[in-house]
């Protein structure tokens, strides 16, 4: 299998929202490619908290660099690796393999890789979703309440994944969670923290179905642990000139009561003559076991492809927490954050710049 389609077959996603990064530049041929995605936007957000003011910002949205290659060995198998960075393009400097980075292994029974990388949990959650990455991102909803903290890149992680026909299976074990190693020098990794996720991914023509679970151990990194399941569900189907989406998430935790709860969520597309786009998302969180804890987020936004490599875009956003919640208005995947007090109803306004290569 060639791994930039298991990507791309991952979901219908990519021709309802803002695009992922586009094929890479081969240096040394598939040995050694480099690929990189710039997104960066001018937000105008607003709190709604009497004790912050509106603010005007730059922000460098999950920007990276990457660098990746396949060689064929002599047995039949393919040798990969890949390391990801992020890189700031509002501030200077970067920061180096802390996006998905690792090494693996692939024949025709699938393709095993050892490293840090996304769960198939969170990737599900982006496939099935709009606007990522953007202030509308889901992150401010779907795996919050706490922060974001079921939107996991695991590390000490093995994954194993595969395609059947349309139907694309994943599974990862993360053997700690982040500074969660042992006692000793140097650490070794503290299974009692772990992480198991999956996902299983039908994709037919404009058809996408998806469902994925995840099972932390300890969600907080806290003292106890913390631990948590997740499970979603997310559905798209393309009609050419317009899409529809759908995402359902429910959260189970006896130690943490805000990741004990359920979110769902819909979406649309149309698509207009010239390379424009217009696409709408809600996502709407129940209350936990506490009455006023849930929240609603609406979006709109318009895209429009410059090029097959660049696109720019307009987007609003608005979250509405109830008295007792404090969804934020932009969590993660967006560089900067929007904060809020309980009750608050923050908004953000966004004119964005993408360009892959």
């Amino acid at each position: 299998m060639n791994m930039k389609k298991n990507v791309i077959a991952l979901g219908i996603a990519g021709a309802l929202s803002i695009p992922a990064v586009a094929s890479a530049m081969q240096v040394v041929g598939e040995d050694l490619e480099v690929y990189m995605k710039a997104h960066v936007s001018l937000d105008f957000d607003d709190p709604d908290n009497p004790a912050v003011d509106s603010q005007t910002s730059v922000s460098s949205n999950s920007s990276r660099i990457g660098f990746k290659g396949k060689h064929q060995l002599e047995n039949g198998m393919t040798a990969l690796f890949q390391v990801e960075s992020k890189v700031n393009f509002d501030e200077s400097g970067s920061e180096f393999a802390t996006r998905n980075t690792f090494v693996g292994l692939q024949n025709e029974f699938g393709t095993v890789l050892l490293g840090y990388a996304d769960t198939p949990f969170k990737e599900l959650g982006g496939d099935f979703t709009l606007f990522g990455d953007t202030v509308a991102d889901r992150r401010a909803i779907l795996g919050s309440g706490v922060g974001n903290a079921i939107n996991d890149r695991a590390t000490n992680m093995i994954e194993y994944k595969n395609k059947f026909g349309p139907t694309e299976v994943k599974l990862m074990w993360s053997a700690s969670t982040p500074n969660n190693d042992l006692p000793s020098s140097p650490g070794i990794d503290d299974n009692e923290n772990s992480l198991a996720s999956g996902s299983v991914v039908y994709k037919d023509g404009p058809l996408a179905v998806g469902l994925a679970f995840e099972s932390q151990d300890n969600a907080s990194n806290a003292a106890p642990a913390q631990k948590v399941d997740g499970t979603r569900l997310g559905v798209m189907y393309d009609f050419g000139t317009f899409g529809l989406g759908a995402i359902y998430e429910s959260l189970s935790s006896d130690d943490i009561a805000a990741l004990d709860r359920n979110a769902y969520g819909i979406n649309g597309t149309v698509k207009l003559a010239g390379d424009v786009k217009v696409q709408a998302q809600i996502l709407m969180a129940d209350e936990n076991a506490t009455t006023d804890t849930g929240a609603t987020m609406s979006s709109i936004g318009i895209s429009k492809k410059l090029g097959k490599k660049t696109e720019v875009y307009a987007i609003y956003t608005q979250t509405s927490n109830d008295d007792g919640a404090n969804y934020q208005g932009v969590e993660d995947g967006h560089g900067d954050e929007l904060k809020t007090i309980n009750g608050g109803n923050p908004s953000a306004f966004s004119l964005g710049f993408v360009h892959s290569i």
